[in-house]
């Protein structure tokens, strides 16, 4: 199923009734949102269906209530353009609902913001807390008894609930048993399903899960993990890397001895996708001598088993807006830096050229969204980021455009026309390194121009044989059951 994650509140419409639609699984319910009279203040309410845990009445106003599911900061649009609210009735210092803190401030160009901070325990409240509870109540949680029958998960960086580590915790959760399953989540809000237990990342619970849990499953480099002689720790990773990675691009001497410790002492077991990945977690770059489990990636299952579903492709489609009869490419470029947004293909020129038959759907790297200005999209450039779930988006995805991101390996599982748009080649391989030559290997599918890109569009069908060969490269061991596979071979026979 397509994730229904309420990624921005857009306003449209008139001055008399606005609305807003948002991105939930292709739905047309709306939420109205009306000022209320003589109060300066505006009230929003889901109308049609209950929508569930994933969106909440949203009321502000004098003796009003606000109950929200995410953590962060929200402004408010009018279509594309972002409205300022200078209205100070709308400002409130504080109120508390389903144990949050929810915050009104005016940034400096007066626009409003609605900051949501979680509500910390006794013992956690300030940051010199949580900093010596990471040291000193973890090292006090790790003299407890591990239970046995306890998994610990986490995916990037406690940011969410995804990837390799979702797909075994689903597993695990589905077949039921004596397993007690937490996550650690930064927003404690996030709906994991019935069955499991969320700890927010930091707190105290957070460390006593981890210190007294037999199994983690990860998909990052745990470094403030201090891993006891009886856990089992199960890295999954989260893609196959192109560029270097590991003790390859460590760079400071720190980061090397953390990282050795890490790869030598904390990981147990390693989840492969492909002899590929296999010989650089065994290389000088991970140097890992552990057990490896080459049965494919967990998350790609849902890859394999829905290339061709047909509904969810159009679910996706109704989500991003794509209009009927024309195809979706996808453009999702690899991270280059925290500090802007570097956008080097040329929108407009790929419009003048492909605009009658397709649309394109931009994905930014998750730490740069707040760099892009929604004015950006129009009826040809689509806000990617509204389908939460990549998988989702690739499903539903005809065509990719990226450079050097590691979601070429999970698209390349379908076999559908993917192309390398690369004109920083040279520069960026001496910078980063890469495991092999991309441009060498592939020539068919990398251009290094706008021409050069449009050409290969032109001449898709020539690209299938390189296709096929990077398919059958990268996805070795992808059989669409290996989460089933992962669970047999460390618990199946466990109770």
């Amino acid at each position: 199923m397509a994730s229904a994650t309420l990624k921005r509140i857009t306003f449209s419409g008139d001055d008399a009734h606005v609305w807003i639609r948002l991105p939930l699984g292709g739905s047309d319910d709306l939420l109205e949102v009306k000022e209320i009279d003589g109060t300066g203040h505006a009230a929003l309410r889901p109308s049609g269906k209950h929508w569930g845990s994933t969106c909440y009445t949203l009321e502000l106003g004098r003796g009003g209530n606000l109950s929200s599911l995410y953590h962060g900061a929200f402004r408010f649009f009018i279509g594309q353009r972002e409205i300022p609210v200078t209205a100070k009735p709308l400002l409130k210092k504080s109120l508390t609902a389903c144990g949050y803190k929810h915050v009104f401030s005016t940034a400096e160009d007066g626009r409003l913001e609605l900051r949501i901070t979680t509500a910390w325990a006794r013992g956690e409240r300030k940051a010199e807390e949580r900093d010596r509870n990471a040291v000193e109540a973890y090292a006090e949680f790790r003299k407890l008894p591990i239970d046995e029958h306890k998994i610990f998960f986490e995916s990037m960086s406690t940011r969410y609930y995804n990837d390799n580590p979702r797909a075994i915790y689903e597993e695990l959760r589905d077949r039921g048993g004596n397993w007690k399953l937490v996550w650690g989540l930064k927003n404690c809000k996030t709906d994991i399903g019935n069955g499991g237990i969320v700890a927010m990342y930091n707190s105290l619970d957070y460390w006593r899960h981890i210190a007294t849990s037999k199994y983690i499953v990860s998909n990052i480099n745990q470094f403030q993990l201090v891993k006891r002689p009886e856990q089992v720790v199960i890295n999954t990773m989260h893609g196959i890397p192109l560029k270097h990675m590991g003790l390859d691009a460590a760079k400071s001497a720190a980061t090397r001895e953390k990282m050795i410790r890490v790869f030598t002492q904390d990981w147990d077991i390693f989840v492969s996708p492909c002899d590929y990945m296999t010989d650089i977690i065994r290389s000088e770059s991970y140097g890992f001598k552990g057990r490896v489990l080459e049965f494919g990636y967990p998350r790609a299952d849902i890859l394999v088993n829905n290339a061709n579903n047909n509904q969810l492709r159009q679910t996706v489609r109704d989500m991003l807006g794509v209009p009927d009869g024309k195809k979706l490419i996808l453009y999702a470029p690899t991270f280059r830096s925290k500090k802007k947004l570097d956008i080097p293909l040329d929108f407009a020129a790929l419009k003048e050229a492909l605009g009658s038959d397709y649309c394109i759907a931009f994905r930014s790297h998750y730490l740069l969204k707040k760099f892009i200005d929604p004015a950006i999209y129009n009826d040809f450039i689509l806000d990617g980021n509204v389908v939460e779930n990549t998988n989702d988006l690739l499903i539903g995805t005809d065509v990719l455009i990226t450079d050097y991101s590691s979601i070429m390996f999970d698209f390349s599982l379908f076999k559908r026309p993917m192309f390398f748009y690369i004109p920083d080649w040279e520069r960026y391989m001496k910078r980063r390194g890469m495991y092999f030559d991309l441009q060498g290997e592939y020539p068919e599918l990398c251009a290094t121009t706008i021409d050069g890109l449009l050409a290969l569009f032109e001449e898709a069908n020539q690209s299938k044989s390189a296709l096929d060969r990077f398919s059958k490269r990268f996805n070795q061991y992808e059989t669409g059951h290996a989460a089933k596979d992962v669970v047999d071979e460390i618990w199946g026979e466990i109770s």
